[in-house]
């Protein structure tokens, strides 16, 4: 898996940095004694690490430092505190008068953590060498390591494992797991059998390292595989300390560039264990069957749980209920869902609408569908209609990066406060709508209705008048008429007389 030359990896070694709490430092820095000022006193006092300091005058004097920087061998960072430096002491929060030899800042994360001043350094090594807790995992059982890599899924880390002829757990694993505890959960197999060393070789001590991949097939896309990268001691040299967090480091980064990192967060948050191909490996246990989310089941889907939770909104006084939940069932143990870790729940959200409000599905529009995945902190919700193909797809598309997810802040809880048996009673209750009666609109139909008797009464007075009003105008048009008639027939008299006079005028011719 690792191609990379030899001289191309020392190019990238010179590059590595390592998250110490300090700034970014080179591999090669990591035992180095440093001179302590303002800044670094800054970042080292929330060092995770124990810090380890030497108070002196004559800071030019690297022995003490260097003696300490031996005896703790990288369980601690060593530094030096000039005493001549005022504001130095000052924000150390050390008086000038009585200023201690060696001071202790024991591991842990947290700032202001309480120190210890010793006289000898053998008394400050041994305090804080014991002030780190056990950062590896002894393999108890090395034929199954199907439970470690789990732990290491849940965790979003990856899996490193080192056999040894020894029992217990070497110092250099504890080193290990200190300073890349960020990446890897390292993990001590005392005397393995030889199964597990025929692939590395046959030979102890070995390490390797176990990174998940998608299967090649298909079929098996929803399932999650392993990998093994070696150390080999050709190309890395012997087992010491500064190798092998070179060959750790190094695949972290490799890993990194060729995105199989970001890979192995998306599946980590969404799908199934290990299968056929890790290790020992035994069958996984069965996910729990559908489950109602009640004030007692706190946590329901809690970060610890591993894939996916399927929160079914439900309507707790439906007559559908139960083939709702019948339906969920059946998507649950259908095979397309199997070898995907899926947890499915149901929530009655007539009783608790507040955890249907919280998961962006309103009480009104029951069922619905929330996908959670508590690794991530997001969420998506089912926008479709309540069916098993529908639900199936769903799943299937937050699982494969299809279906959108939105940041989810908290998981709401059931309040166990409500009376469910009541509220389902008052729901099943047929509504009765009493209709209120206002005194104005009364009064405002009334006034109406007068007014429109009165405009019917005005319009047949209106009408009466008209028909009159056209009688009249009929009679004037027929007298009118009768006139013009009488004209007309005067002129006509007067030619017949005028003809007879015409004729009468040419006889006497």
């Amino acid at each position: 898996f690792l191609p990379t030359t030899a001289g191309a990896m020392k190019g990238l070694l010179v590059m590595m940095m390592l998250a110490t709490g300090m700034a970014a430092i080179t591999i090669d820095q990591l035992g180095k004694p440093v001179q302590l000022d303002l800044q670094s006193w800054q970042e080292l006092k929330s060092s995770e690490q124990p810090v380890v300091l030497y108070f002196t005058a004559t800071p030019d004097d690297q022995k003490p430092l260097e003696a300490a920087a031996k005896e703790l061998s990288l369980l601690a960072r060593v530094a030096s505190v000039d005493t001549n430096q005022a504001k130095l002491l000052e924000a150390m929060g050390v008086d000038a008068s009585d200023v201690p030899t060696w001071r202790v800042l024991p591991y842990g994360e947290q700032e202001g953590k309480e120190s210890q001043d010793f006289a000898e350094l053998s008394e400050a090594a041994v305090f804080a060498k014991e002030s780190i807790p056990q950062l590896v995992e002894l393999v108890s059982d090395p034929t199954n390591l199907q439970q470690y890599l789990i732990n290491s899924i849940q965790a979003q880390k990856l899996s490193a494992f080192l056999y040894t002829k020894k029992e217990g757990v070497p110092e250099v694993a504890t080193k290990l797991a200190m300073w890349m505890k960020d990446t890897y959960i390292l993990h001590v197999v005392p005397n393995p059998p030889a199964q597990l060393l025929e692939p590395l070789g046959g030979k102890l001590p070995a390490m390797t390292v176990f990174f998940p991949t998608r299967p090649e097939e298909e079929s098996q896309q929803n399932q999650i595989a392993f990998q093994q990268a070696a150390f080999d001691r050709r190309q890395h040299g012997s087992f010491k300390f500064e190798n092998m967090i070179k060959f750790l480091a190094l695949l972290r980064a490799e890993l990194e560039q060729q995105g199989v990192l970001k890979d192995f967060m998306d599946m980590t948050g969404s799908q199934a264990p290990p299968q056929g191909n890790a290790p020992g490996s035994n069958a996984v246990k069965d996910i729990a069957p559908l489950f109602e989310v009640t004030a007692e089941t706190t946590d329901y889907c809690s970060k610890s749980k591993l894939g996916l939770c399927v929160v079914a909104l439900l309507d707790g006084a439906s007559p559908d209920l139960a083939s709702h939940k019948q339906m969920l069932l059946d998507v649950q143990t259908s095979s397309s869902e199997k070898g995907r870790v899926v947890h499915f729940m149901w929530v009655d959200a007539t009783c608790h609408p507040s955890m249907a409000t919280s998961l962006d599905v309103a009480p009104d529009l029951l069922p619905g569908i929330v996908a959670v995945s508590p690794k991530k902190a997001k969420m998506a919700v089912m926008r479709g209609r309540f069916e098993a193909s529908g639900i199936d797809e769903f799943i299937g598309g937050v699982l494969h990066g299809r279906q959108g997810l939105a940041p989810l802040k908290q998981l709401p809880a059931v309040s166990a406060t409500e009376d469910c048996e009541a509220i389902h009673k008052a729901a099943m209750e047929p509504e009765i709508v009493e209709e209120d009666f206002d005194l104005a609109d009364i009064m405002a139909e009334d006034i109406g209705d007068e007014e429109a008797t009165q405009a019917t009464e005005e319009t047949v007075e209106d009408v009466s008048l008209n028909v009159a009003e056209q009688a009249e105008m009929d009679a004037k048009v027929a007298k009118a008429m009768k006139e013009l008639e009488k004209l007309n027939a005067k002129p006509k008299k007067k030619k017949r007389r005028r003809r007879r006079r015409r004729r009468a005028a040419k006889d006497e011719l």
